[in-house]
């Protein structure tokens, strides 16, 4: 199991330091990732603050 905090969750929506070093790692891993609880809102409020959106949810 690859435990991500929500640090590490974030470099995966958003472009910032290490977040192609986190990519590669984790492309070169089997085990499925799993966020903090507290991931969601704080995704949420980030999205919201930067203007991403999901394009799934039109």
């Amino acid at each position: 199991m690859i435990y991500l905090d929500t640090a590490a969750v974030v470099k995966l929506v958003r472009q910032e330091a290490y977040s192609s070093d986190l990519v590669s790692w984790l492309n070169d891993h089997d085990d499925a990732p799993l966020a903090a609880a507290f991931a969601e809102p704080t995704l949420r409020s980030l999205t919201w603050r930067t203007g991403i959106r999901n394009p799934a949810r039109r």
